[in-house]
């Protein structure tokens, strides 16, 4: 929902006025917002507005938000500031003082809830409960896994019966060598048994969700594999399985190891194309697992902090100076801040760094 556009967005104004609910897809894959308040599709209106006059101080309240479960894991990804060791923050995980108050801050207002940033999202225990808790208030939820966790039978039926809507599940090669040269420390047997464990739990309790997307992050050393992981993805069961450009994540990497694909999967952003309209700090801000709201997930150190919901209100994070300073550097382009030079989606087509979604059908 957070790149729609106006003109896509007012076509669902009658299923919103009317049926109380709000479809959308993440990354190709289908979320649903149901029994949605007055208060919650009114903000929706007003942020559709807001977006329509471009403003900086906002008449609506966040609709969607991007939380950081955990900014740890346990790979060492080599373009990722997590995995590299390169994020100045100290790195945790949320706890679920910090999740209620930020359901206690933005809660009322919510339509869709994506738990994941920097870090393994399941490195957090307490992530089904949370999800769970977002599911009780009609709260559309999406996440993503490096899947070394979800392991057993139990902790996979935690996660199919917290009413999680989506799940990517990281699978960047059909081999241990090819899979670990990204994934580094990672065990391709484990992402095998956690997609597994999760069709299996969705079976048994003849659930359609989480969605399960097998993702596959295209580079110069997987991309012969393509097929092998498509054929991958369905013998393991899931939904969907997608491919996705890599990026450089972080400012200090050996990023040419990995952007050598074929024309056809590499992600080459146009230096000369204008900004992107980002709409981040507009409808979807970030919470750190600390509790620190950013206006995107990029500001991961963070530089431009718009408050935190250990101590502000919404309205002191969301209109504050902090956030009206940087929606204005956005609106008008003169001197951006320094970690949009990080964006995947400047002079990206479509605004999108995921290049194929395939559905895996069922017999």
């Amino acid at each position: 929902m957070t790149w729609m556009r106006i003109a896509e967005g007012a076509l669902k104004t009658p299923e919103l006025v009317f049926q109380h609910r709000f479809r959308h897809t993440f990354d190709g894959m289908p979320l649903e917002a149901r029994r949605l308040s007055r208060r919650k599709r009114l903000n929706l209106l007003r942020c559709g507005c807001d977006a329509a006059m471009r403003r900086s101080s906002m008449s609506c309240r966040p609709p969607a938000l991007q939380i950081e479960p955990s900014s740890l894991c346990p790979l060492r990804c080599p373009l990722c500031p997590s995995g590299t060791g390169q994020m100045k923050r100290k790195p945790g995980l949320m706890s679920m003082t910090t999740f209620e108050r930020i359901l206690s801050v933005f809660g009322e207002d919510l339509v869709t809830a994506v738990f994941y940033c920097w870090g393994e999202p399941f490195s957090n225990p307490l992530l089904p409960d949370m999800i769970a808790m977002s599911t009780q208030r009609g709260i559309a939820t999406v996440t993503s896994t490096n899947g070394q966790f979800i392991q057993t039978a139990d902790e996979a039926e935690r996660v199919v019966t917290s009413g999680l809507q989506a799940l990517v599940i990281a699978v960047d090669g059909a081999t241990q060598d090819v899979y670990e040269r990204y994934r580094v420390g990672g065990d391709l047997a484990r992402v095998k048994n956690c997609v597994k464990r999760l069709a299996s739990a969705k079976s048994s309790s003849a659930s359609p969700t989480p969605f399960l997307n097998v993702r596959m992050v295209v580079t110069n050393e997987n991309e012969h594999q393509i097929g092998d992981v498509r054929g991958l993805a369905a013998d393991l069961g899931a939904d969907m399985f997608s491919i996705k450009t890599v990026g450089r994540l972080t400012g200090e990497c050996d990023f040419g190891r990995f952007d050598h694909a074929s024309d056809q999967y590499r992600r080459e952003p146009d230096p000369s194309a204008p900004p992107v309209h980002c709409p981040f700090p507009f409808r979807q801000p970030t919470v750190f697992h600390d509790g620190t709201v950013v206006g995107c997930e990029f500001d991961s150190s963070p530089d431009m902090p718009l408050g935190n919901v250990a101590t502000d209100d919404a309205e002191s994070i969301w209109n504050g100076a902090a956030a009206i300073a940087l929606r204005r550097k956005i609106l008008h382009p003169v001197e951006r801040p320094a970690f949009c030079g990080l964006c995947p989606y400047r002079g990206v087509p479509g605004s999108t760094t995921v290049l194929k979604c395939e559905p895996i059908g069922r017999n």
